[in-house]
């Protein structure tokens, strides 16, 4: 592995802004914590259909602090109920005082990142261990606007998350799906739920709506074991088909349940009929609503740096330096190459910071250096 360090003209920029903002300070967690949101009831702010609402989650350790982001869920076209798909993993740091915030909005203007130009729908306050100390470690809390009660209300489910490096990769299509909407075919789409504790569902993965197709064959997609399960291989999920609709009231076509050791074992080709319950109860000769095909599965793992470093992986460092005239008279204070009496220049600052560390992974221990 090669590191090539090139310094051109410098800028000087803040590397602790980040596009949501300025980011945590790196510290040592006690251990990582997956937060997953649902709301039920939230205001409607759009004049010809629902809101299209997201969360972006903020923490803080001092209440005096500013609020910094630290993930946001997906946006939900036309809906007032959303079962957010995304989970926001934080970091959960017993010794601290973690506030967190939780703010939900109805995304207008999709040219922009900025949470302020969408219509703000409510937030809610808390500190994180109120919520991993609740009752199956989950809180229901009413939105607020300026501190007063607004319509809606928050459900925020957490789970402490089991280390676990398998990334799994799936490839679905199914087969006779019923047809749901009355002038043309269904519109399917896939949601994956991970059973709780609690006997309760948190959503982890939502493939692409598919338009006017009853076999449909969905991208392929790649999920951590560590969303899909947490970490246990028997643990139940369910797989919902839906009929995508624009008001936002999807309709299931069928689901099933399994777990991740079925799902990985199966061999390509495997079906699983898709059961709509109400339907199921009301036809005596009822078979399925459709069946899911299992096209391809594949199972890689991420490795950490640490882990590449303590297998072998050696880096070199090389080093290029700009000496054209854009850098200026190197006599000149405002130059990059300008050494003040006693210290050393930027460029020397940089290449002593980077080397210092890149250095302690260089077996040979020399370092190219070239000028241009």
């Amino acid at each position: 592995f090669y590191f090539l360090f090139l310094f051109p003209i410098m800028s000087r920029v803040n590397p602790s802004l980040s596009r949501a903002g300025s980011v945590l300070e790196p510290s040592e967690p006690g251990c990582k914590v997956e937060l997953s949101i649902s709301c039920l009831g939230l205001a409607d702010l759009d004049l010809f259909s629902k809101s299209d609402p997201l969360c972006a989650v903020f923490m803080r350790s001092v209440a005096s602090d500013p609020w910094i982001e630290v993930g946001r869920t997906e946006e939900i076209s036309d809906c007032l109920n959303p079962n957010f798909a995304t989970p926001i993993i934080v970091d959960y740091k017993f010794e601290e005082k973690q506030f967190i915030k939780f703010v939900l909005v109805d995304i207008d203007d999709r040219t922009t990142a900025s949470l302020k130009n969408q219509d703000f729908l409510g937030e809610y306050e808390t500190y994180l261990s109120k919520i991993l100390t609740s009752p199956s470690s989950t809180i229901t809390a009413p939105l607020t606007v300026d501190g007063r009660p607004h319509k809606g209300t928050i459900t925020i489910r957490s789970e402490e998350v089991v280390t676990n490096k398998k990334i799994l990769n799936f490839h679905f299509s199914a087969s006779g799906l019923d047809k749901k909407d009355f002038f043309g075919k269904s519109d399917p789409f896939l949601i994956f739920s991970r059973a709780r504790e609690d006997g309760t569902w948190v959503p982890v993965y939502k493939t692409e709506v598919i338009k006017k197709n009853l076999s449909p064959v969905w991208k392929q997609f790649e999920i951590p074991s560590s969303r899909l399960s947490n970490g246990d291989d028997f643990r139940t999920i369910r797989i919902d088909c839906f009929d995508w609709n624009s008001s936002g009231n999807h309709e299931l076509i069928g689901s099933f349940e399994t777990n991740q050791n079925q799902l990985t074992t199966a061999t390509p080709g495997t079906q699983w009929p898709l059961i709509h319950p109400e339907i199921k109860k009301k036809k005596k000769k009822y078979d399925n609503s459709g069946e899911l095909i299992l096209l391809n599965y594949s199972i890689r793992m991420e490795h950490s740096f640490l882990e590449y470093v303590l297998g072998g992986c050696d880096i070199n460092l090389y080093i290029a330096i700009d000496f054209t005239s854009s850098n200026k008279d190197p006599s000149t204070p405002s130059s990059l190459h300008y050494s003040p009496p006693n210290g050393m220049s930027d460029y020397e600052k940089a290449i002593r910071a980077v080397g210092e560390i890149i250095s302690q992974y260089d077996s040979d221990g020399i370092f190219p250096v070239a000028g241009f």
